[in-house]
């Protein structure tokens, strides 16, 4: 039974905050969805998006952001463009060595997160 925190399997702080800067850079450059990022300033999204993930997955970091359905309000995100936006994610977390396991658990979160993003 695994007991820690799936942020501490994560690598933690230091872990979170390169899966982060990897998903924002992978975004940066996805063509599915690159121009939703155009004029965003790259270090203030991936902090946002560390701190999220951090708190998000056991964390001790709180985030202070807007909730997922004021953020994405009226960016009507489809389907392709959510799956592209996971697609990313689940590439970074390749490229930072994490685990299958730790992977479906993160994964399981975008979908509870899916209602909240997409088609707002």
């Amino acid at each position: 039974m695994i007991t820690e925190p799936l942020f501490d399997r994560l690598g933690g702080e230091d872990g979170m905050r390169k899966i982060s800067s990897d998903i924002i850079d992978l975004h940066l450059v996805n063509p599915k969805i690159k121009d939703r990022y155009a004029g965003c300033k790259p270090e203030k999204l991936k902090e946002g998006l560390s701190t999220f993930l951090m708190q998000g997955t056991g964390g001790p970091q709180n985030y202070h952001g807007k909730d997922m359905r004021s953020a994405h309000e009226a960016m009507n995100i489809d389907d392709i463009e959510y799956m592209s936006m996971i697609d990313d994610m689940m590439k970074a977390f390749e490229m930072n060595g994490v685990e299958a396991r730790e992977r479906g658990e993160f994964l399981y979160i975008l979908y509870c997160l899916r209602p909240l993003i997409v088609g707002q």
